[in-house]
Formats: structure tokens, C-alpha cells, sequence
């Protein structure tokens, strides 16, 4: 990795608690949302028989880029 990946993670993680704390209550409700899409969407996809690992890598892909987004 490069040398200063420290320094960029760490600049991440403290811009992201931030926007926690001046947003908390609205970013705790996006993640609570975001866990219960996760959660009846592998309900459903589980009772229809449809699981797969790509429909769980685009599910992952469509939540990160909704949290990119709010970010």
C-alpha cells in the first residue's frame, strides 16, 4: 500500500465521524433503513429460492453507493 494510506484512512474515518455527529440521528436512521432492506431482501430472495452471491454483490454495490452518495 502506499505510504500514506494511514493518513487517507484516517481522514476518512474522521470526516465520517463528524458528519455522525453534526447528521447522528438522520445517518443512524439511513443505516437502520439499509439494514432492514439487507434483511427482507434476503428474506424474500431466500423464500422465492432466488439467492445467489451475484444478487448479494449487487445489493452490496447499490447500499455502497448509497453511502458514497450521502457522504
Amino acid at each position: 500500500m502506499l505510504r500514506g494510506h494511514k493518513f487517507i484512512i484516517g481522514a476518512i474515518l474522521t470526516y465520517i465521524a463528524e458528519m455522525f455527529e453534526q447528521c447522528g440521528l438522520i445517518m443512524f436512521t439511513f443505516l437502520l433503513f439499509n439494514i432492514l432492506d439487507w434483511l427482507t431482501g434476503t428474506m424474500k430472495a431466500r423464500f422465492a429460492g432466488k439467492e445467489s452471491s451475484v444478487e448479494g454483490l449487487k445489493g452490496i454495490i447499490k447500499k455502497t453507493g448509497y453511502w458514497i452518495l450521502v457522504l
